[in-house]
């Protein structure tokens, strides 16, 4: 796969500013350990009840408390991620109720929200930092290259739900928003190294500093080598600049770079014997991004914001060799029409151009293309009884290259009778459209072995992307209640009943010769002629047991209806079964000292009937110790119940799922 050097270079350009920047005043950069971030430091000391009024931004796209959301949203915070002891983002997702997260394997994860589970899941919205990160060719994430600094994870806000109203298309049952701390939060030196079982190495570092009053900045780099049944390394790097230029001015600048290698092992189909085989390949990854943000207040109840980024990826793999461009800049403006009157109303514009070489498994149809996607949404906010009842109304109105024209509006209802608990309501209607690969493009999945049915040739079975325009389509009902009966205490409920029309479903057509005769071709058609389905309930607890005991515990129930009208209903009811069915969480957090903690994390994940996994049961346990403020020696030891176990396995291209093994790993931490 040639790279498109001038993009990498922009993208050095960038990156070496920080490094430039870094060497400005740098005897004044000693600063001590009491500069870590107030901010921060305010966080860890919440009890789990005061979490309900920690300021979240993903469900208005404002500074707003979880207790005031009319939305069912999990805030996962560092001190969560820290003490977890998890070294990932999707691990530190499967803290959320209401998440599917399932390893398939080292490098390849199935996260989803609310059903309809697969490496490629295409239903759930994911940003770092504002930042869309996803693939075209599937409409699905990465997550072998969506990775940063976990010191530098400010909070994970987790949206179960639609949120198209404001984020567009393909927030259809989700959306994961991960926010990293600003730069005077990061001031100061950190370095992290470590070493286990499976974590061959794990190396970072972070420096932060500022220019003059006015000017903050961190420069950060990371590595990573990850051994089991396929080796994986990475390295990244980038930076974060931020700058107040006036009192009603910010300017946020960052970026990051990667590059790295993972193994794979994958089914080559052939129409010679022995007809599948298992090939092990590398695939190289390599990409980065550069974001430019700016926020200015007009008054103290008027602000706009804009946002720019370009995020560049070249995916390198045995089936897939894409490359892709991003740019993607977008508008807003937030005001007080009255004071029981908040209008927030914004426009964007988003161009992605991808190019993607044929493979003997992945064929697109076109090469090379060009998408564009417009974009205007508005939302009000009416307090109609003040502190007590608001109601917020609002809809995203998108242009795409795909299905044209598409509304998604939303109404939410909260109700909060007193400061100890709040009702909300909420109906959405919200939309997914079509991917490269669906629109067209042929993926030779696996090859049947010659019978006296086929003639005593192969038969080669090809999945076939053969949608129109439709895009698939949710009515969302949500209802949703949280209390604080204690200083201690607080419970939230969420239930939802969603109803799907067009969703994807494969239709088995004709098996015809192939033009040399050597085989036959068994076409598996796309289609959207499914309907369904989901209801359940997600519930989150969270007690203080004692001042020295934190307990998080999470519920999840998931059903799903799926109702093919044409196609392969065997197809339709597979997918039903790849989401468990119920799911439990328990997380404690024990300081034992002031200088010791302890932490356990127990799960129950129930079984996935279409993989035939079973259901599991994992423990994880970390315990850490800080001889002095700054230094910080950790122990953490994962899956301890079982040797091994599976939790998902292959789908669309096949490939060898393995077994998660159990690990442990030592860490050791300096801020300086």
């Amino acid at each position: 796969m040639n790279f498109k050097s001038s993009k990498i270079d922009i993208l050095g350009i960038v990156l070496a500013f920080f490094l430039c920047t870094s060497s400005v005043n740098s005897t004044e950069l000693l600063g001590d350990i009491d500069k870590i971030g107030k901010q921060q430091k305010q966080l860890i000391k919440l009890n789990l009840a005061d979490l309900l009024n920690v300021e979240v931004t993903s469900v208005s796209k404002k500074p707003q408390k979880v207790a005031k959301s009319a939305a069912a949203i999990f805030v996962i915070t560092h001190k969560d991620i820290k003490r977890s002891g998890v070294t990932s983002i999707p691990e530190a997702l499967r803290m959320a109720p209401g998440i599917d997260v399932a390893k398939i394997d080292d490098d390849e994860w199935a996260i989803t929200s609310r059903g309809f589970n697969g490496r490629f899941a295409n239903k759930l919205l994911v940003l770092i930092d504002g930042r869309t990160v996803y693939t075209p060719f599937f409409s699905g994430v990465n997550w072998d290259v969506q990775d940063t600094l976990l010191e530098d994870i400010d909070r994970i806000e987790v949206i179960r739900g639609p949120g198209a109203s404001l984020w567009g298309a393909n927030a259809v049952n989700g959306v994961i928003n991960i926010i990293s701390k600003t730069a005077d939060q990061t001031q100061g030196g950190y370095v992290m190294a470590g070493s286990g079982s499976t974590e061959k190495v794990m190396a970072g570092f972070r420096y932060g500093g500022q220019i003059d009053e006015f000017i903050s900045y961190r420069l950060y780099s990371k590595y990573f080598e990850r051994e089991t049944n396929e080796n994986w390394r990475m390295g990244q790097g980038g930076g974060r600049l931020d700058w107040d230029v006036t009192k009603s001015d910010k300017l946020t600048m960052q970026g990051d770079f990667y590059q790295g290698d993972v193994g794979d092992t994958v089914n080559m189909p052939s129409i010679t014997a022995p007809y599948n085989t298992f090939v092990s390949s590398k695939t190289d990854l390599t990409g980065g991004n550069i974001l430019l943000r700016w926020n200015k207040a007009l008054s103290a109840d008027e602000s706009t914001a804009l946002q720019i980024y370009y995020d560049y990826t070249d995916y390198d793999a045995y089936t897939l060799r894409q490359e892709h461009s991003t740019f993607d800049m977008d508008f807003q403006h937030s005001l007080s029409l009255n004071v029981s009157h908040n209008l927030i109303w914004g426009a964007g514009y988003r161009f992605v151009s991808d190019d993607i070489e044929s493979t003997s498994t992945i064929s697109p149809t076109k090469a090379q293309t060009d998408t564009h996607l417009f974009n205007l949404f508005m939302q009000n906010e009416w307090e109609i009884i003040e502190d007590e009842l608001t109601l917020t109304l609002g809809s995203k109105f998108e242009h795409n290259d795909y299905s044209g024209f598409e509304v998604q509006p939303s109404a939410r209802i909260i109700w909060t009778p007193n400061a100890e608990q709040s009702i909300w309501a909420s109906v959405s209607r919200a939309i997914r459209t079509s991917s490269r690969a669906e629109q067209g493009g042929v993926i030779n999945q696996k090859t049947i072995k010659p019978s006296p049915a086929s003639f005593n040739l192969p038969v080669l079975v090809s999945l076939t992307g053969s949608i129109d325009d439709a895009s698939e389509e949710l009515i969302a009902y949500e209802l949703g209640y949280r209390i604080k009966p204690t200083d201690t205490v607080s419970i939230d409920l969420a239930v939802f009943y969603n109803v799907y029309d067009n969703l994807r479903n494969f239709q088995p057509g004709s098996v015809i010769p192939a033009e040399d005769g050597t085989h036959l071709i068994n076409p598996v058609y796309l289609q959207t002629d499914m309907s369904g389905e989901t209801y359940g309930a997600e519930l989150a607890l969270s007690w203080q047991a004692l001042d020295t005991l934190h307990i998080n515990a999470t519920y999840s129930y998931l059903q799903m209806q799926l109702h093919a009208e044409n196609g392969d209903s065997h197809l339709s009811e597979r997918r039903e079964d790849r989401s468990p069915h119920h799911k439990f969480s328990i997380r404690s957090s024990v300081d034992i000292s002031p200088s010791l903690n302890w932490n356990l994390w127990l799960r129950y994940v129930d079984t996935v009937p279409d993989f035939k996994i079973p259901s599991y049961i994992t423990m994880d346990t970390r315990l850490a110790w800080k001889p002095i403020n700054a230094l910080e020696f950790s122990v953490t030891a994962q899956n301890l119940l079982d040797t091994q176990h599976s939790e998902f396995g292959s789908d669309i291209v096949l490939g060898q799922s393995n077994e998660i093994e159990r690990s442990v790993y030592g860490k050791v931490e300096w801020h300086f």
